[in-house]
């Protein structure tokens, strides 16, 4: 087979097919990948599904309350804020006995 080559130092052309008219030559070189691909369809496993929707509920149960975080900075940045030392203490010997495995 003969190569065309457009100008020197050009990349190798091969010769058209003389048997295509000039709209099927475009139709045939018009993707360089070939023709359309339909998308593959991804199922998830019910393990995933349930997963997708734990997680869900999840952000949407962490929302926070705008109106009480600013409500806080305004109590500490004006120095009102007062820490309950008992309150925190319980919480934390609460949460304590939750990581060994003891329910409070």
């Amino acid at each position: 087979m003969a190569m065309n080559i457009s100008k020197i130092g050009g990349a190798a052309q091969p010769p058209a097919d003389p048997t295509l008219s000039k709209s099927d030559a475009r139709k045939d070189t018009a993707s360089p990948v070939g023709p359309a691909v339909k998308p593959a369809e991804v199922k998830l496993s019910p393990l995933s599904e349930k997963l997708k929707m734990l997680a869900s509920e999840y952000a949407a149960s962490t929302a926070f309350d705008s109106k009480k975080v600013d409500a806080l900075k305004d109590a500490i940045a004006n120095g009102t804020f007062k820490v309950n030392a008992e309150v925190v203490a319980d919480k934390m010997i609460a949460e304590a006995g939750e990581l060994n495995g003891k329910k409070s």
